[in-house]
This record gives C-alpha cells, sequence and structure tokens, in this order.
C-alpha cells in the first residue's frame, strides 16, 4: 500500500474534534449543518465511518449520498404515538432514495383526505422495509394498481375479530404506501380501513437480523392468506430438512454430514437418505462427550469419503437464522482438527433445532477448451421459484454470482448475472447454455414441488397459520461437471419468502427484466386473495342449464361459495347444491314478475344472495331483473333484454352514428335485419330490398345456431320460416321468449368469438379465437382454434368491436360472449351473449392463458374486480364439434370414450362433452399448425373425419 493509500492513524477520532458538533440528526442519517468549504481526505472518511455507526447499515441502505426527503407529516399514521418514529422515517427516505434513483415517480402524500374503499377488495399487504419487497410492489402496481401495500409500520395496522372464522382476527390496514402502474406510489390513508386479503411479513427476527421483529406478534391468529409464516420459516429454511425432501425428489445435493443440536424429534427417513449422515448432539456443544462424538464422526465422514473427486469440506450452519453465508467455513478435506474446531465454533451459537452441516465442496469448472483460471473462481446461482396460481411450482428468474474460490459467495458479496451471460463467460455453447437452464428450471420445480407436497399434509398448528403456505423460494445451487462432462444441478441450501433482493437489483440493473421474477408471485398473492374473498358468499344461480354447464357448481363448491339454484325442478342427475328453490322458468314472457316472485320467496326463506348469475342463455335476463332490484352488480335488465333480442341490438347499433374520440362510430358494426313475425314480414324485407338475397334467417331470440338457415329466394325463406313455426320444440334456445324471427344479410369473411371480462365499464381481458366454416345452410360450428391465428390487427379490431358493442347497449359488468365476422372492410357484429361463453370456451382459455372467466363472472357477480394478466399463450388448442348424426355411434363406444380419457389424462388432447353438439375433440401443440396435424391424425384414428365430415378440409385456413 501506497502513502496515498494508507488510512488514518486514528480512525475512532470523532467527527466532533474534526469540523465540530452541529450536526442535525434527521431520520438516522446525520449531516453537518455547516460543512467548511474545503474538507481533505481525512475529514471526508471520518465523516463517512460516523455515518456507519447508527446500527442499522446492515439492513437499509445509509442513504448519505442524498439530501434528507421531506418526509409527510402523517407519516406515522392514525394509530401512532405523537412522538417521530425514526426508523419509519428512515424506512420511507429508503424508498424515495429507490424510487429516485431508479428514475420511478416518488411518493406522493395523499393523507390529507382518507380513501373509501370496498371492503370485497383485493388488499395486499407487505409488511416491510422497502429494500426487501420493491420487485413485488411494483409488480402489483402492474397487475393489480392500487390493491399493492407496502405497511412499514405495524401501528398502520389494526387486528379485528374475524367476520368468517372463528377465534380468528382480521388484518386492516389504516395507512400504506400504495403502488399503481408506471411505478407510482401515493402514501394513503384509508377510512373504513382496508381487510387485508394477503399477507407478507418481513419483520421478523429471521428477515431482519432482530431489527424489525414487530411482525412476529401481528401474524399470529390471522385468518388471510399469508407468504409462509414463522413455523414454515423454520421449516424452509432447515438446510438439513429440505435435503431430505430433495433426496426423496431425486434433486442434488452436497454429501453431508449433520449435527442436529438439541433437536426435537426426528426428520421422517432422516437416516435412510443416500449421502446424508446426521448426528445428533443433545449435550452442551462444550461438552467433552459432545466434542469426541464430534472429531469421530468428521473422522469416519472423512475416512469414507477419503477416494471422492473433492478436496474442500464446507463447514456452515442450518436454521432460520443463518443466511448470507455467516459461520461458513472452507477447509482442506483432511483437516480433521479444523474441521472439528469450526463445528465447534459454531455449535457455539447456535438455538436449540439448529445444525451444523459439514459437506462437500463443489468446484464449478468450465468446460475443457477453456482451461485459463481454472479453480480461481466459482459461482452461484440462484433459481427463484413460486407456487403459481395454479398451485403449480414454476421457476421465474435465474440470477447467478461470480467469486473468488476461496471465500463464501452470496447476493451480498457479488454482482449479478444472468445465466447466460455467466455460462458464456466460461466459454458454455449456446446448446449447452439451453440445456443447463431448462436442468435447472425443472430441477428448481423438483424442489418447490417438494415442499409443496410436504406442507400440504400439516396441521394448521404446523403451519403456523390458517392460511400460511410457501408460495416462494429461492434456491442457492451449482453445476457440478460429471465423468461424461455433463453438468448436474447440486442444490446448496434454500431460502424461504423473503428471498428476492437479488432479483430487484438484477432487474433494476436490466430494466428490460422488470417484474420478471415478481409478476407470477403476485398473480398467486391475487388468486388467493380472490379464493379468500368469496369462500362463503352466496351466489344465487338462475337456471341449472344442461349438463355442459355443471361444472359452474362443482367450482363454486370448491372456491366454498353457497350456491342457491333456482329452477323448475329438480331431479338427483342435477348436480349438487346447498339451496335449491323450485320456480317455473318455462314462460319467460314476463322476466319482472319471474325476478319478483323469485325475490319473494328468497326473503321469505331469509336468503340474501350477495351475487346472482346465470351461465345458461335463456336465464341471463332473470339474473339481471333481480341484480337490478336487489342492487347486485351485473347486467343490468334493459341490457340483457336487448342483448337477448338479436333484432334489437342491430337496430339500437345501427343508430349509434355519433362521434366517437377513441373508437369507430358503432353502426359500422351492425347489419340490416328486418324482424319476420309473418309471411308479409318477408316479402315487405324482400321487395323493399331491405335485406338483399341470399339472406340469413334466424331465431330472434335464438342460440347455438338452433334455427338458423341460409335462404336462396323469397319463397325458400318463407317455407323455413313456417316449418319452424310448426316444429321447433327444443329447450333452452329461446323459445321461452317467442319464435320470432329475423332475416339480415349474408356476410362472407372469417366467423370468431370474442370473450370479454368486463369490470365497472372497463375491460379487464379479451380472447379472441376463430371458428372454422360453418355446415351450410344451418351454420352449425365445426371446428375452432385458440389463440387466433388472426394478426395482431385484426385481433385488436374485433376485441374493440366487441367492447365497443357491449358497452353501447349497457353491458357494464360480467363475462359475455360476443361472436362477429370479419369482413373485407373490417369486424361485423353476429350476435352478443350477456353470460359467459359455453361450450369448451372456459377451458380453452384456462388452458391457453391461465384465466379462468367462470371465477371472473363469480368475482363480478360479487362486486370483487378481477386483477388479470393473461399471459402470452404458449400452446395452442384445435378442436372439432361432433355432431349426433355423424359421430353419435363412435362416441357411444366404451372403449372409445376410455382412449380419449387417457389423452386427456395425459394432457394430449382436450375432450369436453355436451348435449347439442355431442362433444369437442381438441388437440393441443406449440403451435395452430403442430395443434392441426395433430387433430387431423386423431380425428383419422376415432373415425371422427369422414368423407361427408372431412376435418382436414375444415381446417384449411389455419397456416400451414
Amino acid at each position: 500500500m501506497n502513502e496515498t493509500q494508507q488510512q488514518p492513524q486514528n480512525p475512532n477520532l470523532s467527527l466532533s474534534h474534526i469540523i465540530g458538533d452541529k450536526f442535525a440528526a434527521s431520520s438516522g442519517i446525520l449531516q453537518p449543518t455547516v460543512r467548511k468549504c474545503c474538507q481533505n481526505e481525512y475529514n471526508i472518511y471520518e465523516e463517512l465511518l460516523l455515518n456507519e455507526s447508527n446500527g442499522m447499515e446492515d439492513y437499509t441502505a445509509p442513504l448519505w449520498q442524498k439530501k434528507t426527503w421531506k418526509v409527510p407529516h402523517g407519516l406515522c399514521g392514525p394509530l401512532a404515538s405523537s412522538k417521530d418514529d425514526n426508523q419509519l422515517t428512515r424506512f420511507y427516505e429508503a424508498l424515495q432514495h429507490t424510487l429516485y434513483e431508479t428514475g420511478l415517480p416518488e411518493t406522493i402524500d395523499l393523507t390529507g383526505v382518507s380513501k373509501k374503499q370496498s371492503c370485497d377488495q383485493v388488499t395486499i399487504g407487505i409488511l416491510s422495509s422497502p429494500v426487501e419487497c420493491m420487485s413485488n410492489l411494483l409488480a402489483g402496481g402492474e397487475l393489480c394498481p392500487g390493491d399493492m401495500l407496502l405497511i412499514m409500520s405495524d401501528t398502520w395496522c389494526s387486528k379485528q375479530t374475524s367476520p368468517i372464522l372463528p377465534n380468528k382476527y382480521s388484518l386492516y390496514v389504516h395507512q400504506a404506501v400504495t403502488f399503481y402502474e408506471g411505478g407510482y406510489s401515493f402514501l394513503e390513508r384509508y377510512d373504513p380501513p382496508r381487510r387485508v386479503t394477503y399477507f407478507v411479513n418481513y419483520f421478523t427476527d429471521a428477515c431482519t437480523g432482530g431489527v424489525c421483529c414487530e411482525g412476529e406478534k401481528l401474524e399470529k391468529g390471522l385468518d388471510c392468506p399469508m407468504s409462509s409464516s414463522l413455523k414454515l420459516n423454520q421449516i424452509v429454511d432447515d438446510k438439513l430438512y429440505t435435503r431430505i425432501l430433495l433426496g426423496k425428489a431425486g434433486v442434488g445435493y452436497p454429501v453431508t454430514l449433520a449435527f442436529r443440536y438439541k433437536a426435537i424429534g426426528s426428520y421422517e427417513n432422516e437416516n435412510e437418505i443416500s449421502n446424508i449422515t446426521v448426528v445428533r448432539i443433545d449435550d452442551g456443544a462444550c461438552h467433552s462427550a459432545s466434542k469426541n462424538l464430534v472429531r469421530n464422526a468428521i473422522s469416519k465422514f472423512i475416512t469414507e469419503n477419503k477416494n471422492s473427486a473433492y478436496n474442500k469440506l464446507v463447514v456452515k450452519p442450518s436454521g432460520v437464522s443463518w443466511y448470507g453465508s455467516k459461520c461458513v467455513s472452507f477447509h482442506n478435506k483432511m483437516d480433521v482438527d479444523g474441521i472439528t474446531a469450526a463445528v465447534q465454533n459454531v455449535f457455539e451459537h447456535l438455538q436449540e433445532g439448529d445444525s451444523v452441516l459439514v459437506e462437500e465442496y463443489i468446484q464449478f469448472e468450465q468446460p475443457k477448451h477453456q482451461n485459463h483460471d481454472i479453480g480461481k473462481y466459482n459461482v452461484r446461482i440462484r433459481s427463484n421459484v413460486v407456487r403459481n396460481s395454479s398451485g403449480n411450482s414454476q421457476t421465474t428468474q435465474i440470477t447467478c454470482g461470480i467469486g473468488i474460490s476461496d471465500q463464501p459467495i452470496n447476493g451480498d458479496n457479488t454482482i449479478p448475472h444472468s445465466l447466460e451471460l455467466l455460462l458464456k463467460k466460461f466459454g458454455f455453447s449456446d446448446i449447452q447454455i439451453r440445456e443447463i437452464r431448462q436442468d435447472i428450471a425443472l430441477q428448481s420445480e423438483k424442489c418447490m414441488a417438494a415442499i409443496i407436497q410436504s406442507e400440504a399434509g400439516l396441521s394448521e398448528e404446523k403451519r403456523g397459520e390458517v392460511g400460511a403456505q410457501t408460495d416462494l423460494i429461492g434456491i442457492d445451487l451449482i453445476l457440478k461437471k460429471t465423468e461424461e462432462a455433463k453438468y448436474e444441478v447440486v442444490v446448496l441450501e434454500i431460502n424461504s419468502h423473503d428471498c428476492m433482493i437479488n432479483c430487484q437489483i438484477y432487474e433494476f440493473i436490466n430494466r428490460n427484466k422488470l417484474h420478471e421474477a415478481a409478476a407470477d408471485l403476485v398473480e398467486t398473492m391475487i388468486a388467493r386473495s380472490n379464493a379468500f374473498l368469496i369462500k362463503g358468499k352466496t351466489l344465487l344461480v338462475i337456471g341449472v342449464g344442461d349438463f355442459s354447464k355443471w361444472f359452474a357448481f362443482e367450482e363454486a363448491n370448491r372456491h366454498g361459495v353457497n350456491v342457491v339454484l333456482v329452477d323448475t325442478d329438480f331431479d338427483n342427475s342435477m348436480p349438487s347444491v346447498p339451496v335449491f328453490v323450485e320456480h317455473d322458468l318455462s314462460n319467460l314472457k314476463n322476466i319482472e314478475k319471474i325476478a319478483s316472485d323469485i325475490i319473494r320467496k328468497l326473503h321469505s326463506k331469509k336468503i340474501y344472495p350477495d351475487g346472482c348469475i346465470s351461465f345458461w342463455e335463456d336465464y341471463a335476463p332473470i339474473a339481471a331483473a333481480i341484480c337490478e332490484k336487489l342492487k347486485l352488480v351485473g347486467s343490468n335488465f334493459r341490457a340483457a333484454t336487448i342483448a337477448k333480442n338479436k333484432f334489437l341490438t342491430h337496430q339500437i347499433l345501427s343508430k349509434r352514428m355519433g362521434d366517437i374520440p377513441h373508437f369507430p362510430r358503432t353502426y359500422l358494426y351492425s347489419s340490416k335485419t328486418h324482424q319476420i313475425d309473418s309471411d308479409a314480414d318477408i316479402q315487405k324485407a324482400v321487395s323493399e330490398k331491405t335485406i338483399s338475397l341470399p339472406a340469413v334467417l334466424k331465431l330472434l331470440y335464438g342460440s347455438s345456431a338452433v334455427g338458423v338457415h341460409l335462404v336462396k329466394t323469397e319463397e325458400e325463406c318463407k317455407q323455413y320460416f313456417n316449418e319452424i313455426q310448426e316444429k321447433l320444440d327444443m329447450h333452452g334456445v329461446g323459445l321461452g321468449f317467442g319464435s320470432s324471427m329475423m332475416l339480415t344479410n349474408f356476410i362472407a369473411g372469417s366467423e370468431h368469438d370474442v370473450d370479454l371480462i368486463i369490470f365497472n365499464r372497463k375491460l379487464v381481458a379479451a380472447f379472441v379465437s376463430d371458428n372454422g366454416p360453418t355446415r351450410v345452410p344451418d351454420f352449425t360450428e365445426t371446428v375452432a382454434v385458440m389463440p387466433s391465428t388472426l394478426d395482431e390487427e385484426s385481433k385488436s379490431q374485433l376485441i374493440t368491436t366487441a367492447y365497443q358493442c357491449c358497452l353501447e347497449i349497457g353491458l357494464e359488468n360480467g363475462v359475455f360472449n360476443i361472436e362477429l365476422m370479419m369482413t373485407k372492410t373490417g369486424p361485423k357484429l353476429l350476435e352478443i351473449n350477456a353470460r359467459m361463453g359455453g361450450y369448451y370456451l372456459r377451458d380453452w382459455i384456462l388452458q391457453c392463458y391461465g384465466v379462468d372467466i367462470l371465477l371472473s363472472a363469480m368475482m363480478i357477480s360479487f362486486g370483487i374486480r378481477p386483477h388479470i394478466r393473461a399471459k402470452k399463450p404458449t400452446r395452442s388448442i384445435v378442436g372439432v364439434m361432433c355432431l349426433p348424426s355423424e359421430h353419435g355411434d363412435i362416441l357411444s363406444d366404451r372403449e372409445v370414450l376410455k382412449r380419449l380419457k387417457e389423452k386427456q389424462d395425459n394432457g394430449s388432447i382436450r375432450f369436453s362433452k355436451f348435449d347439442f353438439p355431442i362433444a369437442n375433440i381438441a388437440a393441443i401443440g406449440p403451435d395452430a399448425t403442430t395443434a392441426m396435424k395433430a387433430l387431423i391424425d386423431l380425428c383419422d384414428t376415432f373415425r371422427i373425419s369422414t368423407p361427408s365430415y372431412n376435418v382436414e378440409k375444415m381446417l384449411s385456413f389455419v397456416p400451414s
């Protein structure tokens, strides 16, 4: 070290001896009120030393680089004492510091006016300083704007007796920093306070190193879903226990000798898992018997592994308080004395139930052609895995650190790299990198799956809280080179839910990756919040429909929703429901009276629903009328009535000719129509040239294409009209409203379905699918593809058309299905179904986009806003409708049904049965072309494709 690099002679000299005592201690950040014009290096060094002396630098950044931010007057919150809270102030300034330096807007104080919130609203509360959870907060601001809350003090919360679970408590937030889209955040105050629907607690001894422990008391006895718990933390952060789980799951880990210190009970199969030897130490760490036991166990372990490839051993502690490489040391494999002393040293710091691990040291090796610096560097790879919204394990992000081989490597002493950048630095090929990434993701997901499985059998007492489960883990791992020059994944340890800090640092460096690690986790938070919000609600369902709708009742039951079913009669083949109310729904001429009568029956039974819905086309207006009378959220009666009447829908839309600054004029989507109640109406429509032939004749209130027919002449039109009036008698196709028909121009183009989720007039999500050519002259559906194969601009036109038409007729809340034609001039409306799409649509949307439109429909009926991130589809589904006339015999064959079920169980197809048509068989592939080819093969195998029902020809519109 040269002279200019030498440190001052007296590094402990106080700053007051250098530049005086006039310092302001503001928010824990010491700053001189009077600063000399010039300071030498000695002055600056001493000032920095004192700035690091207030005891929290290991937990929150010192922030000496920036002047103190203005702290809002109401920061301490409505429940806090009047004294200044230095810790809270420090957290607030740390948040502003992060926002400022990452180019995001600083927090705006809105506490001057209390905000009114619905109690039935997603509220994700994270009790934490901002340091650990910025990635979660920002992702939440995008996915559930206004519902992701940073709670920086337990005084911002209160607990009240749970309204849903006995002997439990609901957590309410009175004040929080709330995040919105674009990184905007606001300090908000709530009156009444918001009920937390998902809780994340980082104010624990383990998460903060003992700095903030207020959350430990706060989480006790909560009724809401939680990310982990104190007890689950102790399980997941136990390196020995998780290695036993990994052994069962077939995931690699280092050869390990484990000393369990004053353990209570034994792990299941702890002495039967390969490459793990467990020794119990029940006496004090310094007891002579314990010393001998430790030494003898280490000697035996070394002897048994003396011929192994590794030449070093690692000593590390295991337990909830051990993180960041604390007390980790490396030793020569044959150094019995040094290893024994290191183990004894760790014992001095252990708590009961902790362990000390002695394990093989794994050196990251480069490919053979890269020989420079071999052994000088080592790496640690961090894989973050979530329990996704479907309850499965999913790897979200992989980051890496590179360090010197002779010292521990962790997130605190490395700069985060992507896996690709790290492996390229060490000479790996693109093919190797791709294979390694896939294997890391696979092995990581096995780790989470093992934890999910182990928690499935835990009692509430062992989980810690009724809503606690592990939703996030961070896995530290390394790549071990095998004799075949391949690389296997070796897991070093698993960390619990406060493991996102490295990911957020990586994402702030690489802004194109922002939200990558946290988005799926936030989706899980939202999904669990949704389940919590709807559990115990009472849902009034009008009409059971045919068996193709019965899944809705099963799902409602699974979510803990109490269904009250109203229908004409009940038989034992119908799905089980808690309450059945009998009411004649056969005559639908007076909807308002039917609705009033149903309400009277409900009230006489003291039934007061939280929501009302119908999944059956004919009963949507009844549900809308009941919603309107009971002031429930849903379609209004006027809008549902218009939607049910196809002629009225087009007539209203055709009148919407005014300017709209953000959309085309609505009349452009409508078609010329003429209501037909007699032969004279047909003659008038044709003679006045309102309608040009050939044209389409359809039922005014029809559904499922029943009664739709292409007519080429006036006489043919009259003949078909009279046949329909005399012969058609079919439940659920609109005849309860009347048998009037409409004549409309034939529209040339491709047919598409758009399924919309709308809440309070706002478009939440939209899904476009393609329908193949219908069977003329009756327009029955044949094949379909999801997602649509159209270009993005055409899909956007269809979505805008569907949304605009719904709003124009007054559909503002619900899940709706809109049928459209894409013509040369743009989209044209066929019809609006004021209910959730039927047949296969719910299943396909769930498979393609991960969105459950049934859950969204139920939530909206309860007045709960759905937060949805429709993922970019990674698969395509191509399906064909099966008709009684063509496939009745085939699909009544038990052997065929058995084989189809087997294919569905292995995930290669989707098979749905209906009343009419009788079924849909669909193939799944990575793209539409692959799925199409698989479906053609499937249809040939099962004789679905025939000369009169040529599936390959029907699918000719799919890009090949």
